[in-house]
C-alpha cells in the first residue's frame, strides 16, 4: 500500500514540476535589463533571468554548504582519532600493576611494596609511550 502511495505522490510532484515548468516561461515572456557591476546586459528575457538566478543561488549555496561538511567531517575526524587515542591510554593504564601498601609511603616502610613514586613513575611512562604512538601515527 505505501508503495503504491509513495508512486502516486511522485508522480504528482513530477507532473507539477513539468507544468510549473511549462507555464513559466510562457506567463514571464517581458524583456529586463540586469546591471552588474562592471556591466549591463539588456534584453534578457525575465524567464531567463529569473531562472538563472536561481541556479546560481542553488549553486553557491551547495558550496557554502560543503565547506561546512567537509569542515564537520574533518573535526568528527580529529575528536574519533583523540578518543581512539584516550581509549588506548585507558586500557593502558588499566593493565598496570596495583600498588600495595600507602601510595604515599618511602621504600623504608612500605616493606618492599611498590610506593606512590614507583606507580607514577609508571605512569609517566605509559604517558611517553602513548604520545610516542601519536607523534607516529602522524
Amino acid at each position: 500500500m505505501t508503495l503504491i502511495l509513495r508512486r502516486v505522490v511522485l508522480a504528482v510532484i513530477v507532473t507539477g514540476l513539468i507544468v510549473v515548468v511549462r507555464l513559466f516561461p510562457d506567463r514571464n515572456e517581458g524583456l529586463v535589463d540586469i546591471d552588474l557591476l562592471l556591466t549591463n546586459i539588456s534584453g534578457v528575457k525575465l524567464w531567463f533571468a529569473l531562472g538563472s538566478s536561481f541556479v546560481l543561488g542553488a549553486l553557491l549555496t551547495t558550496l557554502v554548504a560543503s565547506l561546512f561538511m567537509a569542515r564537520s567531517a574533518l573535526v568528527g575526524r580529529r575528536y574519533r582519532k583523540a578518543i581512539s587515542d584516550l581509549e588506548a591510554e585507558v586500557h593502558h593504564l588499566r593493565n598496570l600493576p596495583l600498588a600495595t601498601g600507602d601510595p604515599f609511603a618511602t621504600d623504608a616502610s612500605s616493606g618492599g611494596a611498590t610506593t606512590g613514586k614507583a606507580v607514577a613513575f609508571k605512569l609517566s611512562e605509559s604517558q611517553s609511550s602513548i604520545e610516542k604512538k601519536r607523534s607516529e601515527r602522524v
